[in-house]
C-alpha cells in the first residue's frame, strides 16, 4: 500500500521506531525539541509527514494551541494519537502529488490553504522526497521548477523542518552539535566535521536548499547502530 512500503519508511520504519524510539533515537529526539520549542508555543502547527511522531515529544506539542497532522501513511493517524494524544487532528492525503508519481506545488497549495492560520512543521519528509517521487528527482529541469515554487509558496509562511542531509553507513561517528549557524552548510562541510568514520557516506538527500531558513543547526540521528543521518533542523519566521 502506498504510504506504507516506500523506501522512505512506512511499516520497516514503525519497526525502527518501536525497536529504537526510547532510548537510541532519544538524544535527537532532545534536540529537536530544543529547537522547536518557541516556534510551536501557543501557536496552531501543522505536522507534515510525521509518521507516529517518533521524533516528536509529546510536551512539547502540548504547549501549541492546536496540533494537525498529515501523512500519505495510513497508520500515522492511529498511531500519532496513541504516542502523543488523541487531541491531533489528523489527515492521510499525500500533499506532495497529485498522481503518486511527480511533484506538484498545487497538492502541496491546496491542502496549505486549508490550514491558513498554523506553523507548518516538516517532519523529516523533505529527506525522503527523492524516494518518493524518483520521477520529478531525476529531472534536473522539473527539480528547479517545482523546488523554485516551494520556495515561493513558503515565502510568507512560518516553517520549522528538520530533515536528512546526508546517510553514513558503520559504527557510529563522532559528530559535534551544530547550533544556529547563519547559513546551510554544504555536504563538504559537514562530512569533514564527522571524525572516525569508519563506513561511507552513501545518500545525499539533496536538501542543501530546500528550505530557506533563518538558521540552520545540525546533529547525527543514530537511525540504527549502523545507520546514521545527518539532520539539518531550520526555520523561518
Amino acid at each position: 500500500m502506498y504510504g506504507m512500503a516506500s523506501l522512505s519508511g512506512g511499516i520497516f520504519y514503525h519497526y525502527l521506531g518501536v525497536r529504537y524510539a526510547s532510548k537510541l533515537w532519544r538524544p535527537t529526539r532532545d534536540f529537536i525539541s530544543a529547537r522547536l520549542r518557541d516556534f510551536a508555543i501557543s501557536k496552531k502547527i501543522l505536522l507534515v509527514g510525521p509518521s507516529a511522531g517518533y521524533l516528536l515529544d509529546t510536551k512539547i506539542l502540548k504547549l501549541a494551541s492546536q496540533v494537525s497532522c498529515v501523512d500519505i501513511d495510513p497508520l500515522s493517524p492511529l498511531l500519532i494519537r496513541w504516542r502523543h494524544g488523541r487531541y491531533i487532528k489528523c489527515h492521510t492525503q499525500d500533499v506532495f502529488s497529485l498522481d503518486r508519481q511527480k511533484l506538484n506545488i498545487h497538492a502541496t497549495e491546496s491542502f496549505l490553504k486549508t490550514h491558513p492560520d498554523s506553523k507548518i512543521v516538516f517532519c523529516n519528509i523533505l529527506g525522503q522526497l527523492p524516494f518518493l517521487y524518483p520521477l520529478t528527482w531525476k529531472n534536473s529541469v522539473a527539480l528547479d521548477l517545482w523546488k523554485k515554487e516551494f520556495h515561493q509558496l513558503l515565502y510568507n509562511k512560518n516553517i520549522f523542518s528538520f530533515h536528512d542531509r546526508l546517510t553514513l553507513t558503520g559504527p557510529r561517528p563522532l559528530f559535534q552539535d551544530l547550533i544556529n549557524i547563519k547559513y546551510p552548510l554544504s555536504n563538504e562541510d559537514l562530512i569533514a566535521r564527522v571524525e572516525n568514520l569508519k563506513g561511507e557516506v552513501v545518500i545525499d538527500h539533496e536538501t542543501k536548499d530546500i528550505i530557506v531558513g533563518s538558521n540552520c543547526s545540525y546533529t547525527l540521528w543514530s537511525m540504527t547502530p549502523t545507520e546514521h543521518h545527518i539532520l539539518e533542523c531550520t526555520s523561518k519566521t
